[in-house]
């Protein structure tokens, strides 16, 4: 009976042995999976990273050329307010030497609309210079600015 006993305590130990090389070989697979895993982790983060450098640079332009634009759209600002100061002064000498000719508000505003319409036509009598050929950021409007004095006149 003893050989019967050795033959199952073999049995048995074999069958230990055979659990134990399974779930080694289970864990191998398994420890295989968790470095694939972290080789694509890896990856990924490289990855990242290089796409968190290429947005970095491209907020940092974009962030300059709002910069930039802000500055310019202030200097137009400050352009077009100047000018507006500009024509208001102009408008008030126009007033006072149409006051001392005899004319009324309405006059000159009628004599100042002529003139507009002259410039933009390039018809200006006083001098050619006040033509709106000859001044590089009004002429592309010259259209578009001739046919608003148009509507303005035919309301009036």
């Amino acid at each position: 009976m003893s050989g019967v006993l050795e033959t199952l305590g073999g049995l048995y130990a074999l069958e230990k042995l055979g659990n134990q090389g399974r779930e080694i070989d289970s864990l191998n697979l398994e420890l295989d999976g968790n470095h694939q895993q972290l080789d694509h982790a890896r990856r990924d983060l490289a990855a990242a990273s290089g796409s968190i450098a290429y947005y970095k640079r491209v907020n940092k332009e974009l962030t300059e050329k709002v910069q930039l634009l802000q500055e310019v759209n202030e200097d137009l600002r400050v352009t077009l307010a100047d000018w507006i100061v500009s024509q208001r002064a102009f408008r008030e000498l126009a007033m006072k030497y149409g006051a001392l000719a005899g004319k009324t508000p309405k006059e000159i505003d009628n004599e100042s609309s002529a003139a507009e319409e002259a410039v933009l036509k390039n018809e200006a009598k006083m001098s050619a210079s006040n033509n709106v050929d000859t001044c590089s950021r009004a002429k592309p409007y010259k259209d578009r600015l001739l046919v608003k004095l148009q509507k303005e006149k035919a309301r009036q």
